[in-house]
């Protein structure tokens, strides 16, 4: 809804702006168009936002292997190419829902479909995105 706001030309400041990214965002299927979203996204941001641009990466889904595996690359992009080389502050969410053991989600954090959260895990998001490298300052 700010970017959108962005784009008419309704913009106002903010001190920070998190965008997170969600498995919706790789059901295309078109992974470099995903990409060129993100940056797009990332540069609206940018013009609007006083201090950082926070990217939140992906949760882990339950489900296919290959949006497992869409997910992961596009977790892996973020964390590795995109957020480094546009110094951009990324909260990588993965470890934090994974069960690197069991090589599943961990129990309890989504919703029945799992690709959303419940309310454990959006407690777990909300406090990975306040932790992010530079503290959220209060406006």
């Amino acid at each position: 809804m700010v970017l959108a706001k962005a784009k008419t030309g309704e913009c106002r400041e903010y001190r920070d702006i998190v965008i997170h990214v969600g498995t919706n965002d790789v059901r295309m299927k078109q992974s470099e168009v995903t990409k060129r979203n993100i940056a797009s996204a990332c540069k609206s941001a940018r013009k609007m936002c006083r201090h950082r641009v926070i990217v939140s990466g992906p949760l882990p889904v339950r489900g296919s292997d290959e949006l497992y595996s869409r997910v992961s690359q596009l977790n892996r992009w973020l964390k590795t190419v995109f957020c480094p080389s546009q110094k951009i502050e990324f909260v990588d969410n993965w470890p934090s829902f994974w069960d690197s053991p069991t090589n599943r989600t961990k129990p309890g954090l989504l919703r029945s479909d799992g690709l959303h959260p419940n309310w454990r895990g959006a407690l777990i998001l909300s406090t990975n995105i306040d932790r992010a490298p530079t503290p959220l300052a209060p406006q």
